[in-house]
């Protein structure tokens, strides 16, 4: 069948196998080189290759401690499926991306970072342990201290270690299903950077920014906070407003589209406002839209997200935007946050630094503008996200990712070399 990423690019023609029970994975494995794929949330190719296998048989909850705050569960269990048993009883989860559609496997993968990276760090620091389906067919329990060098290349590796059955993870303890948010207007990207710096407090904190101005309101914004609140119910209730049945042959975005609706978005937030909005809403707003990913027609949309170094971020981030519009480029979304210190995960993304999401409409001339992108992010001492990558050279993801070839080492001595793989590892030079 013809399989992609979410951003629909790049797409290609896969064998799709969906093991139900253990022997049925370690059958999988033993018939051929194995790309593991949970909900298909990564934007590029990380999930695709000739054969892949799909976790979304693996969907049980194995216990739940009311008290503690501590589940365990499949690693095919998705997020809003946690979420709908932990939020009323007054848990949620540390940390999450920009969907709930991702699976807790997935997420361990990636290492997904959400709007508390300063506060709470990755989704794989909060994993107590987890079980781990090698290579050679063996399964392994690890935690980040019985097999500290596996689970860390395991949090990160992007399911190139093992298939992840299950995990056991720690919960944050909440009274409502609410989230106080307060939104404030910015005229630039340098003073969105200051807020957030002056605001680092924060519980959640995120910035729209506004990547299709010019000159010094480049980068404008709107910048919230937000935080847990104690009085209110306990409910998880997402809803969809909205459908896009089907992906039509051109992107129903343009440039001209975004521009107003930009203009309308930074207007109407009211700096200074405070709202109660429901979690699903704070967390997951573009899962409101089911298949919004449609809008960008069937050539399909690159997310590309980067991290660099605190210092100089504004000036750098503004230069790489720059960039992109002499070359012709503009995104259509972009989000910022300010990540915390970075972890002990070898492949994992966050550092102590400002990271950008940009969302592009598939044109000619964007890989190799990209491209150029990429050499700025590493002079700056940064890294692209190999969660939303489609097009990083393995030289530069070998500099970006110095713990690559230990990565190697690790998966070599595991048996994973030649068993899990993707198209992306292939591009990167993975074995």
């Amino acid at each position: 069948m013809r399989l992609s990423g979410w951003g629909g690019y790049p797409a290609r023609d896969a064998e799709l196998i969906v093991p139900a029970t253990i022997s049925h994975w370690r059958e999988a494995i033993r018939s051929g080189s194995t790309c593991i794929r949970g909900m298909g949330r990564a934007y590029g190719d990380s999930a695709i290759a000739a054969r892949v296998a799909v976790t979304r048989r693996m969907d049980r909850f194995i216990d739940f401690d009311r008290q503690t705050g501590v589940i365990t569960c499949d690693g095919g269990v998705t997020l809003r499926d946690l979420l709908r048993v932990t939020v009323p009883s007054g848990w949620c989860v540390r940390v999450t991306p920009g969907t709930s559609w991702v699976t807790v496997g997935g997420a361990i993968a990636s290492d997904v970072h959400g709007k508390n990276h300063h506060t709470a760090g990755t989704f794989g620091q909060h994993v107590i342990r987890m079980g781990l389906l090698l290579g050679n067919g063996q399964m392994v329990e690890i935690s980040s201290e019985s097999h500290p060098d596996l689970f860390n290349a395991t949090c990160g590796g992007m399911g190139l270690t093992g298939v992840i059955l299950w995990a056991q993870l720690r919960l944050l303890r909440i009274r409502t299903g609410d989230i106080l948010e307060a939104r404030y207007r910015t005229e630039s990207l340098e003073e969105t950077c200051e807020l957030f710096e002056s605001r680092g407090s924060a519980e959640y904190s995120v910035a729209w920014v506004d990547a299709l101005t010019r000159g010094r309101r480049l980068g404008r914004g709107v910048f919230s906070i937000g935080q847990h609140i104690d009085e209110g119910s306990l409910d998880f209730s997402p809803r969809i407003l909205a459908r896009v049945p089907a992906t039509p042959s051109f992107s129903v975005l343009s440039q001209l589209s975004m521009r107003l609706f930009n203009e309308v978005y930074f207007h109407t937030a009211k700096s200074g406002s405070e709202r109660t909005v429901p979690l699903t809403q704070f967390f997951y707003p573009l899962d409101a839209v089911d298949g919004w990913n449609r809008l960008y027609g069937d050539k399909g949309f690159l997310q590309y997200q980067f991290v660099i170094p605190v210092e100089n971020g504004a000036a750098v981030m503004r230069s790489i935007l720059e960039l992109l519009s002499k070359r012709g480029h503009f995104a259509y979304l972009a989000v910022l946050k300010l990540f915390g210190e970075a972890n002990n995960h070898w492949l994992s993304f966050p550092i102590r630094g400002y990271a950008l999401a940009l969302d592009f409409k598939w044109s000619d001339g964007l890989l190799p503008a990209l491209a150029e992108v990429d050499k700025l992010v590493l002079a700056a001492g940064g890294k692209v996200y190999l969660a939303k990558d489609s097009c990083l050279d393995r030289e530069v993801f070998r500099a970006m990712y110095p713990r690559w070839r230990e990565f190697e080492q690790l998966r070599e001595k595991f048996g994973a070399i030649g068993v899990f793989r993707s198209d992306q590892s292939i591009r990167l030079g993975l074995a």
